[in-house]
C-alpha cells in the first residue's frame, strides 16, 4: 500500500498460524527499492477464518475486514509529520525528503486498544524503523516471501534445474580449457561428442536415429576417449570390492588395468581396457540410446573429476572452484536418481531466523523440493543438500492430484532444517502454504535457554540496533552487565567455598578466571560499543563530532587489550572445565550402573563439554576478528572541530578487500563474471543489511565500469601509449590535434550506449583506418602503432556496455534497457557506499563520470568507477571561516563545487546545512576519465595528484562525492529542477579555465541551465583571476569564467531576476597535495595561495543571487 502525500510504500500482511485459533499476526514492512526492509508485528484477535477485504482506502486511512463479514475489524491511520528540529540547521529540511510516519492501528481486532508503529524518511529514503525483535521475524518473513517465492517460480521446473546445472558445468569446462587446466584437444573432442549426443537425442525424440548419426557419435566418442586417455595417462586407482576381488582403473576414463581375483590377477598392458567406451559403442549397436546417454554422462563425470583434480593441484586442496564443481556434480547425481519418477518441482524458500537477528531483514534460502506419486504414496525429495537427501512419504488417495499439506508438514524436522525457521511453498496449481519449523519449545529447552537469557537478550539487542541508536548501545551495556554479574557471582562463590574450607586449585582457577574475564569483558563491551558506534555513524554519513568524537578516540585503545584479557580468561575457564569433565568420565566408567546408564551419563558430560568449547571458540573468534592490525579511530579537525573517522581494516573490510577481483589485461570475461559474482556475495555476507546491499549495488556498477575501461585499454592503449613519444617529436600542430581528436572519437565509440558489438567493431575499424591515413605523412609515428594487432584486438572485443548506465534527456537513468532510477538516487547510493568503505578501512571510493552523448538527442553514458584515495580529512591551516548559511526558504538541494581540481574548497567552505538535503557534488572535467580509458599510464586515482592526471578532489567528507563531466553545460540533466524537489542551491565556480568566449553559446547554455536549475534564493559564487598564466616561459590568458560575462549572460538568457553582490576574494589553498604519508599539506603562516589568486589585484569575486 502507498501512504501519505508522498506515496511511501509499505506491505501489510495477515497470518493465522493455527486454524481455529483467533490469533492473527499483523505484519507491517516498509518497502525499499530492493523489497521489504524489515517487519514489525502486532497481535490481533479475529474469530472465524481469515478472509481479508479492504472496505475503504484513502490517502491516510485504510479500513479492513478480516473475517469476510463486510464489517470493519481494523482501522489504519497514517499521521505524517515533518522532521523535528533537532539541530541548528534542520529547519531547512523539506518534508519531501525528511518526514516521519506514525501509523496507528485500532478496531475490534486490536481489542479496542490503539497500537502505534513509527517510520522515518531521511534524504528521501524510507528507513526500516526501530529495532526488530524475535517476535517481529514472522512479519518480516511474510513480507519478504512475496519476492522470495516469485524469484523461485521464475527459476523454472525440474528440467529447467537440470539444464541450469548442466550449463554451469559446461561453463566451468570451457573456463578450464581457457585457463589451461585441461587440454584443448580434450575439451574440443568432448564438446564435439556432446553436440553429437544432443543431436542423437533430438532424432530419438522424432522417432528414428539415422545411421549417420550413430556413426557420428561413435567416431566422436573414440576421438574424445583417445585425447582424454592421453591426457590422464598414468592415473591409477584401486577399487577394493572385498572378498579378494579388486580392480585397478583410470578413475577418469574408466579404463581397466588389472582385475584381481581369489586365484590370481589379470593384468592389462598399455592403455587398459576402455570399458566405458566399449559400453557406449555396444549401446549404439543395440540401439539402446538410454545406455548411450548414460555412458556419455559417465564420460562427462570423469572429465569433471579430472578438472577437480587439476584445480586442486593448481589451487590447493581447499580450492573453491573445485568445491563448486563437486557440488554441481552431487546435485546432478541426486536429480538423475529421481528423474525416472518424472518429478514435479515445488517452489519453496526457507527463511531462517538467524540472519534476521543480525540484520532485521528476512533472508530467503531456496529449497529444492520435488514430488511424485507412486504405489499409493506421495513422495517428497528435498535435494537442497544433495549429500543428505530428505525423502518423507505420506499416503495418497486415488482422487488426489497433488500432495496434501501433511506431506510438507514432514519438513518440520529438527534434524533436517534450522529451528524457528519458516518455509513458504507453492505448487504448479497455485496451491501454497506456510510451514513453521520447530515452533514452540519443550520445557527442557526453555530452561536451557533461560540459563543464558541475559547474554542472549544482549546479543539480540546489539545485533538489531541501528548505528549509534539507543537500542544498540543498550544491547552493549546489557552484555556488559552480564559480564560484571558473572564476575561478582564468581567472587561470592570463591568467598563461600573458602568459608566452608572446600576450596580446590580448580575452583580457585575457575573463579579467578571468571572474575578477570567478567570485568575485562565488560570493559571490552562498553569501549567496543562506543568505537562501533563511531564507525557505524561514519557509514551513515553522520560521523561523531565534538566531545563524542573525543570519547570514541579515547575508547579505541581500550578495546583490544580488554578483549584479549577476556578471551584468555575464557580459555583458562575451558581448560579447567575440560579437566573436571575427564575426571567425571573416569568416575562414571569405573562406578556402578548398567551400560546404558553409563552411556547416557557420558553423552550428557560430553555434550556439556562441547557446548562450553563452542562458547569459548565463539568468544576467542570474536576477539581475533576484532584484532586487526592498524584498525583505529582517528580524529580529523574540520575548522577546529574534531570528527571521528575509522582507519585500518575491519574484519569485514579485510574479507571484502581480499576477495575483490583483480582486473588485468589477462582477465577473461568468464573469470571476471564469476569473480565479481562471488565478490558481491561476500559483500552481502560480511555486511548484512542496507549498508551491504547498497555497497554491493554500487560496487557492481563500478566493477562493470572498470571492466569496460579494461576492454577499452586492450584496444586503445597500444595505439596512444605507443604513439605518444613520437608525437612529442612532431612539430606539426595540425597532426597533433588530429591525433587527439581521434583519441576522443575512439573513446566516444567505446562508450556509445546505443551501439551493439558489431556496430562498435565496425566503427572502431573505420576510425583506425582514418588514423592510419592521418599519420601517413609521418611514418615514424605510424610505425609506433601496431595497426594489424589492433585490428585483431578489435575483432576479439567483447560487449562490455550492457551493464553500464546511461542518462536520458529527462534525467532518467537506464541500465540494460530498463529504468534504473535518477541521478539523485545514484548520488546518494555512491555516497553511502563510499562511507561504508571508509568505515571498514577500504581505501577505495566510487566516482561518477557523465560522458558526452554520442550524438544530439542520444542518451549520455554514465560510468561508476572505483579509484584509490588517501582520504585527506582535516582542514588545512590558514583557511578562513565557512560561508554563511543560506536563508531557510532557499530552494534547491545541491551545493556544487565546479572544477574542484586538487582542492577541497567546497568541503571546507560550505556549511553543513548545504549538505543536509543532498551530498556536496564536486566536479572535474571528463578529459581525465577519457585519458584513463585510452592510456594505462593515466589514472583517476587520488593517491598522487602529480602523476598521470590523478588527484581530483582528494579531500574526504561523508556528505561529498565527485562527478567527472561537463556539468556546467548540463546542469538540468544532472541536478534537475527545484520544482521536481531537486535543483541547485549553491554553485561554486573558482578559477575554472573553461575558455568560454563572451557572448558565445557556452555562456548562453550555462545561463539557460542556471535559469532552470538554481532555486529561488540560490547563489552562484564565482571567483576568477585575469592575470596571465605562464607555462614553460610562455604567457597566455587563463581562460577563467568571469563573473561579469556570466552575469550578462544570465540577464539575457535565463529569464530570471538576479542580484549581483560584489565581495572580497577568499584566500584558500586551491591545491591540496597529499604528502608521502597521505596526511596532506598545510599553508605555512603568512604564505599566500599559489596562483591563481582571487585576493590579488587581478582577482575578483562575485555572488549572483536568484530572486525568483
Amino acid at each position: 500500500m502507498s501512504i501519505g502525500a508522498y506515496r511511501d510504500r509499505f506491505r501489510l500482511t495477515f497470518t493465522k498460524e493455527r486454524p481455529g485459533n483467533d490469533r492473527v499476526i499483523l505484519g507491517l514492512s516498509p518497502l525499499g527499492p530492493g523489497g521489504p526492509l524489515s517487519g514489525s508485528t502486532i497481535d490481533l484477535s479475529v474469530s472465524g477464518d481469515l478472509s481479508v477485504h479492504v472496505l475503504r482506502a484513502g490517502a491516510a486511512n485504510l479500513s479492513v475486514d478480516l473475517n469476510g463479514d463486510r464489517q470493519s475489524d481494523l482501522e489504519v491511520w497514517d499521521h505524517l509529520r515533518a522532521q523535528p528540529d533537532y539541530s541548528a540547521y534542520s529547519q531547512h529540511l523539506q518534508p519531501a525528503r525528511f518526514r516521519n510516519h506514525q501509523i496507528s492501528f485500532s478496531g475490534s481486532a486490536t481489542g479496542g486498544r490503539r497500537r502505534m508503529l513509527r517510520y522515518e524518511v531521511r534524504d528521501g529514503v524510507l528507513r526500516s524503523g526501530g529495532a526488530n525483535t524475535a517476535r517481529d521475524f514472522p512479519a518480516a518473513s511474510q513480507a519478504q516471501a512475496v519476492e522470495s517465492l516469485a524469484e523461485a517460480v521464475r527459476s523454472g521446473g525440474f528440467y529447467d534445474q537440470v539444464s541450469a546445472i548442466e550449463s554451469r558445468r559446461m561453463a566451468i569446462r570451457q573456463e578450464a580449457a581457457t585457463e589451461g587446466i585441461i587440454g584443448n584437444e580434450t575439451f574440443g573432442t568432448w564438446r564435439s561428442l556432446s553436440e553429437a549426443v544432443a543431436n542423437l537425442q533430438l532424432e530419438q525424440g522424432r522417432g528414428e536415429v539415422s545411421r549417420e548419426r550413430r556413426s557420428s557419435v561413435e567416431s566422436r566418442a573414440r576421438a574424445f576417449y583417445t585425447a582424454f586417455a592421453a591426457e590422464t595417462q598414468g592415473q591409477r586407482e584401486t577399487i577394493d570390492y572385498g572378498q579378494g576381488y579388486s580392480e585397478e582403473v583410470n578413475p577418469y576414463t574408466g579404463a581397466d588395468y588389472q582385475l584381481t581375483y581369489d586365484q590370481g590377477a589379470v593384468q592389462v598392458q598399455g592403455e587398459g581396457v576402455p570399458t566405458r567406451l566399449n559400453s557406449m559403442l555396444r549401446s549404439l549397436e543395440q540401439h539402446n540410446y538410454r545406455g548411450v546417454v548414460s555412458s556419455y554422462s559417465q564420460f562427462a563425470n570423469g572429465l569433471d573429476r579430472w578438472i577437480i583434480h587439476q584445480l586442486r593441484q593448481r589451487q590447493g586442496r581447499s580450492s573453491q572452484d573445485a568445491k563448486i564443481m563437486e557440488a554441481l556434480m552431487a546435485q546432478s547425481r541426486a536429480m538423475d536418481r529421481i528423474e525416472r519418477h518424472n518429478p514435479t518441482r515445488v517452489w519453496a524458500v526457507l527463511h531462517p531466523r538467524g540472519p534476521f537477528a543480525q540484520s532485521g531483514r528476512a533472508t530467503g534460502v531456496p529449497l529444492y523440493l520435488y514430488y511424485w506419486k507412486a504405489d499409493d504414496e506421495w513422495h517428497l525429495a528435498d535435494l537442497t543438500k544433495p549429500s543428505e537427501p530428505f525423502e518423507p512419504t505420506v499416503p495418497a488417495t486415488a482422487d488426489q492430484t497433488e500432495p496434501p499439506r501433511s506431506m510438507f508438514q514432514r519438513l518440520n524436522d529438527e534434524d533436517h532444517l534450522p529451528e524457528n525457521s519458516i518455509i513458504y511453498y507453492q505448487l504448479p496449481s497455485g496451491t501454497n502454504g506456510r510451514i513453521v519449523v520447530n515452533e514452540g519449545l519443550t520445557w527442557e529447552e526453555f530452561f536451557t535457554w533461560l540459563g543464558v537469557g541475559l547474554a542472549a537478550i544482549g546479543i539480540t539487542l546489539a545485533a538489531v540496533g541501528t548505528a549509534g541508536g539507543a537500542v544498540a548501545v543498550a544491547g552493549g551495556y546489557f552484555l556488559a552487565g552480564s559480564g560484571v554479574a558473572g564476575g561478582i557471582a564468581a567472587g561470592i562463590d570463591l568467598y563461600h567455598h573458602s568459608q566452608q574450607g572446600s576450596l580446590t586449585a580448580g575452583r580457585i582457577t575457575l573463579d579467578l578466571a571468571q572474575i578477570v574475564g567478567g570485568f575485562a569483558g565488560a570493559a571490552s563491551i562498553v569501549s567496543g560499543r562506543v568505537v562501533t558506534t563511531a564507525r557505524l555513524a561514519q557509514a551513515e554519513s553522520a560521523p561523531l563530532r565534538g566531545w563524542r568524537a573525543r570519547v570514541a578516540a579515547m575508547a579505541d585503545p581500550v578495546v583490544i587489550p580488554a578483549s584479549v584479557v577476556a578471551g584468555g580468561a575464557d580459555v583458562v575457564n575451558f581448560a579447567v572445565v575440560a579437566g573436571n569433565t575427564l575426571t567425571q568420565l573416569q568416575a562414571v566408567h569405573s562406578g556402578p550402573g548398567s551400560a546404558s546408564d553409563k552411556a547416557r551419563a557420558w553423552l550428557i558430560l560430553l555434550s556439556n563439554l562441547a557446548v562450553s568449547g563452542g562458547m569459548v571458540a565463539l568468544s576467542v573468534k570474536g576477539t581475533v576478528e576484532g584484532f586487526t592490525p592498524g584498525r583505529s579511530i582517528h580524529l580529523d579537525y574540520v575548522h577546529g572541530v574534531p570528527v571521528a573517522r575509522a582507519s585500518g581494516f575491519s574484519h569485514a573490510g579485510r574479507q571484502i578487500h581480499e576477495a575483490r577481483p583483480d582486473i588485468s589485461p589477462s582477465t577473461t570475461a568468464t573469470r571476471f563474471r564469476e569473480q565479481t559474482s562471488a565478490h558481491l556475495d561476500r559483500v552481502r555476507q560480511n555486511l548484512p543489511g542496507e549498508a551491504g546491499q547498497t555497497l554491493a549495488h554500487v560496487d557492481d556498477l563500478a566493477m562493470g565500469g572498470a571492466w569496460h575501461h579494461e576492454q577499452s585499454l586492450r584496444v586503445l592503449d597500444p595505439i596512444f601509449e605507443g604513439v605518444s613519444p613520437e608525437l612529442r617529436r612532431i612539430t606539426d600542430r595540425t597532426v597533433k590535434d588530429a591525433v587527439r581528436r581521434h583519441q576522443r572519437r575512439f573513446a566516444d565509440i567505446m562508450n556509445d550506449p546505443t551501439m551493439d558489438i558489431s556496430a562498435r567493431r565496425t566503427a572502431l575499424r573505420n576510425e583506425l583506418d582514418d588514423l592510419e591515413r592521418t599519420l601517413a605523412s609521418h611514418p615514424e609515428a605510424g610505425r609506433a602503432i601496431p595497426f594489424e594487432q589492433t585490428r585483431a584486438r578489435i575483432a576479439a572485443l567483447e560487449d562490455s556496455t550492457g551493464s553500464l548506465l546511461s542518462v536520458t534527456g529527462n534525467g532518467q537513468l537506464m541500465r540494460s534497457g530498463q529504468p534504473a532510477g535518477n541521478m539523485n538516487d545514484l548520488m546518494e547510493q555512491v555516497v553511502r557506499a563510499n562511507n561504508t568503505n571508509a568505515a571498514h578501512g577500504i581505501e577505495l571510493e566510487y566516482v561518477v563520470a557523465i560522458l558526452p552523448p554520442p550524438r544530439p538527442g542520444a542518451p549520455a553514458p554514465v560510468h561508476v568507477l572505483p579509484r584509490r584515495t588517501p582520504r585527506l580529512g582535516s582542514t588545512p591551516a590558514g583557511v578562513p571561516g565557512q560561508l554563511a548559511d543560506l536563508p531557510p526558504n532557499t530552494e534547491g538541494i545541491y551545493a556544487v563545487d565546479v572544477g574542484v581540481g586538487t582542492s577541497g574548497y567546497g568541503i571546507d567552505m560550505t556549511p553543513r546545512s548545504d549538505r543536509a538535503l543532498a551530498p556536496l557534488v564536486q566536479t572535474d572535467v571528463d578529459r581525465f576519465v577519457l585519458l584513463s580509458q585510452t592510456r594505462r599510464s593515466h589514472s583517476i586515482d587520488a593517491i598522487d595528484p602529480r602523476v598521470a592526471h590523478g588527484g581530483s578532489a582528494p579531500r574526504y567528507d561523508e556528505r561529498a562525492m565527485l562527478i567527472y563531466g561537463d556539468t556546467l553545460q548540463n546542469l538540468p540533466l544532472i541536478f534537475g529542477r527545484p520544482g521536481e524537489g531537486r535543483g541547485v542551491r549553491r554553485l561554486l565556480i573558482n578559477n575554472v579555465p573553461a575558455n568560454y568566449t563572451p557572448g558565445d553559446s557556452s555562456y548562453e547554455t550555462l545561463a539557460r541551465g542556471l535559469g532552470e536549475s538554481v532555486g529561488r534564493g540560490g547563489r552562484v559564487e564565482i571567483q576568477w583571476d585575469v592575470s596571465p598564466e605562464v607555462t614553460r616561459g610562455v604567457s597566455k590568458p587563463r581562460g577563467h569564467i568571469t563573473g561579469d560575462d556570466l552575469l550578462e549572460a544570465i540577464r539575457r538568457h535565463s529569464g530570471r531576476s538576479v542580484r549581483p553582490i560584489e565581495e572580497s576574494g577568499i584566500p584558500y589553498p586551491y591545491s591540496i597535495n597529499p604528502s608521502a604519508s597521505s596526511g596532506g599539506t598545510s599553508l605555512p603562516p603568512g604564505q599566500r595561495p599559489r596562483d591563481p589568486d582571487p585576493t590579488a589585484d587581478t582577482g575578483r569575486r562575485l555572488v549572483i543571487e536568484f530572486l525568483d
